[in-house]
């Protein structure tokens, strides 16, 4: 898989697209999802599967996020929701931190948010004009 995950980066959403689409191609999704379940401990055909499918969101983590995941006899499921976790709850945190940042920006002598909120109607969205005028700084 090309994409790298990182906390800094904010793809989950897009290696999590990935990493769906690839096991729904090799018909492993409900590894998961956690619908499939070993019949028993013996099961070496699941454990096989969901030990390749571990290994697909292994090679995608940062090292961080690989050591902060790792527990020895995960599933695959389990791993899935400690990542679905920790990217929704720090994906707040991050907006937080990202519109504390937005609020002390300047433009000149105005604060971005002045300028935005001063500026003729549009069509285009509040988050466009927002980017925009990041992109001139």
């Amino acid at each position: 898989m090309p994409l790298i995950l990182d906390l800094n980066q904010l793809n989950y959403d897009a290696c999590r697209e990935l990493l769906v689409t690839h096991c729904h191609a090799f018909g492993v999704l409900d590894h998961l999802t956690g619908k499939s379940k070993p019949t028993s401990d013996k099961d070496e055909e699941w454990y096989a599967l969901d030990s390749m499918v571990k290994s697909w969101i292994y090679i995608t983590l940062t090292q961080y996020l690989f050591n902060t995941i790792l527990k020895i006899g995960s599933t695959t499921s389990t791993i899935w929701i400690a990542l679905e976790h920790l990217f929704r709850d720090n994906k707040d945190a991050h907006a937080i931190e990202l519109a504390n940042e937005l609020h002390s920006m300047t433009h000149g002598d105005q604060p971005i948010l002045i300028i935005v909120r001063e500026s003729p109607p549009s069509p285009i969205s509040l988050q466009t004009l927002i980017i925009s005028y990041l992109r001139e700084l």
